[in-house]
């Protein structure tokens, strides 16, 4: 199987992100339908910049000693990083481990980059950062997102992983959202995700010419 690159990094298996586009998002819909193409394509480039540079800067604060990065977007990325403080600051509780971590499922076949193993109560969980305006809204696909990376790294490490938590941080003003991935919760957004992977392969096995 052809090995899928996503952000300089080659997966084995189509990634989490990837197969996860076969599902409609109605809020991303209309924003492409308000909006001129021009600015669709500065705003998601601008966007895809600010994560990559907040997702760095999230890792040298884990892994290394400090949260400094080089971005031509200082300001959003100053304000999501005194943001991703502000979290780190209000839940002590949250021991940060290890930071930007590769996962494959060998046997549903996919693969991705999970954001960070951390622990509460020397129980590991699993963070996802996300960075947005305004309301800081949580998406569904979201959860579906983590619940994945909870599974591939629980099949790989042969370790019950029963809560993951997301933190939507702000980058227009200081502040966060937390949403909570367990139990039941846990359980319908891990459902939802194998049928998006099981679209995915029977789109890639019959496709229609």
């Amino acid at each position: 199987m052809k090995k899928e690159n996503v952000h300089g990094v080659n997966y084995k298996y189509p990634s989490v992100t990837t197969i996860l586009g076969v599902l409609r998002k109605p809020n991303l819909e209309w924003w492409f339908k308000i909006n001129t193409p021009e600015f669709i394509e500065t705003e998601t480039e601008k966007a895809k910049a600010i994560g990559t540079a907040i997702h760095e800067a999230i890792f040298n604060h884990i892994e290394k000693t400090g949260l400094d990065t080089e971005t031509q977007y200082p300001d959003e990325v100053s304000i999501c990083i005194k943001s991703f403080l502000k979290f780190k600051k209000e839940h002590p509780e949250i021991k940060l481990a290890q930071a930007e971590l590769q996962i494959e499922h060998s046997e549903l076949k996919y693969s991705g980059t999970l954001d960070c193993i951390a622990k509460i109560n020397n129980i590991p969980i699993i963070l996802d950062w996300k960075s947005n305006k305004k309301k800081l809204k949580i998406y569904n696909e979201h959860y579906y997102q983590l619940a994945a990376y909870m599974e591939a790294y629980e099949f790989q490490h042969n370790i019950e992983i029963k809560k993951g938590i997301i933190v939507e941080i702000g980058k227009d003003n200081i502040g966060y959202n937390l949403g909570i991935l367990e139990n039941k919760k846990l359980e319908k957004a891990f459902k939802i995700f194998k049928h998006a992977l099981s679209i995915y392969y029977l789109q890639k096995e019959h496709k229609i010419k």
